[in-house]
């Protein structure tokens, strides 16, 4: 018999809980947070630029190795420029996107995975 945790759930209203293993990487509570993010920032932000914003935000998360790039105001500038909307508008990103990053992270470190 298949592991169960592993299968999927065609009903989106019931999220799968996702093993701390796949494709024979540990996930982080980082990774886990991108790939949350991937799979409901369309749920989570209705306007366009919420969701540049947050895509922005999210590829930076991703590349987070690779970024020569450690303040905060030019971390603006740089989704600002890539973007093209106001800061108001990624400060209101921002804000959500930390409150679900914490939400995130107490439950990875409950339950030791992130239902995505």
């Amino acid at each position: 018999m298949a592991d169960k945790s592993n299968q999927t759930i065609k009903n989106n209203t019931s999220p799968t809980p996702v093993t701390p293993k796949k494709r024979g990487r540990k996930r982080t509570k980082k990774r886990y947070f991108t790939e949350y993010i991937d799979t409901h920032m369309f749920r989570m932000f209705k306007k366009d630029p919420d969701k540049k914003v947050c895509d922005a935000i999210n590829i930076l998360f991703k590349r987070r190795e690779n970024l020569e790039i450690f303040n905060k105001k030019a971390l603006y500038i740089y989704i600002r420029e890539i973007t093209n909307v106001d800061t108001p508008v990624i400060t209101k990103v921002t804000k959500v996107l930390k409150k679900k990053y914490r939400e995130l992270y107490n439950e990875y470190n409950e339950t030791g995975y992130v239902k995505i």
